[in-house]
């Protein structure tokens, strides 16, 4: 038999709930605004792994990742499993806006569903329903051209989401080595020219 009381447990279980989203929230503002390099760390991994050390960096991580995926799509933070939010993580925003509508739609919904029925396999259905070609050839052209262009104004922050979207294909890391080459020969040339 319980020592708590009934309204003991709901209590509890909404500073649970309570305390998630906060926790979400703060992960995600550390992880979007760089915090670890205004108090001297190299990274997001080494400003986790030494700041807290008894949570895991993968969690801190998803936790991040969701978050910064909720507020591309105006969702709050820490209201939707990370696992469901991490689904859309490849996508480009505009693809993630339309996945998101599509959720809605399937739903029933106008704007923001329960996060009961936002499962992960929820989303990847919507994204298939939704994402209708094929991810090798033009999604890689686009990419690549996204990633020239963050290359000749030498946005750091741009090149590097484009590069972790594109790092969990083999074929597309070699094409994208290839094309990082051929851009750098293009930036010297055109550099020497001025």
């Amino acid at each position: 038999m319980s020592l708590l009381n009934e309204d003991k447990i709901y209590d509890l279980i909404d500073l649970i709930n309570d305390s998630h989203c906060d926790f979400a929230e703060s992960v995600t503002t550390l992880y979007i605004n760089q915090a670890y390099s205004v108090i001297g760390f190299p990274n997001f991994k080494s400003f986790c792994t030494e700041t807290f050390p008894s949570i895991s960096y993968s969690m801190l991580f998803e936790h991040a990742k969701a978050g910064e995926i909720a507020l591309s799509l105006s969702l709050p933070v820490g209201k939707y499993s990370n696992s469901s939010l991490l689904a859309m993580r490849k996508l480009h925003v505009d693809v993630r806006y339309r996945v998101w509508r599509k959720v809605c739609e399937n739903l029933k919904i106008k704007s923001k569903p329960s996060p009961e029925s936002v499962t992960k396999k929820f989303v990847e259905q919507c994204i298939s329903e939704t994402v209708d070609a094929p991810k090798s050839g033009p999604t890689k052209d686009v990419d690549f051209s996204r990633l020239k262009e963050a290359l000749t104004v030498k946005d750091e922050k741009a090149i590097a989401k484009i590069i972790f979207t594109l790092i969990d294909d083999e074929e597309l890391v070699q094409a994208l080595i290839e094309d990082l080459e051929n851009c750098l020969i293009e930036l010297e040339e055109s550099e020497e020219e001025l």
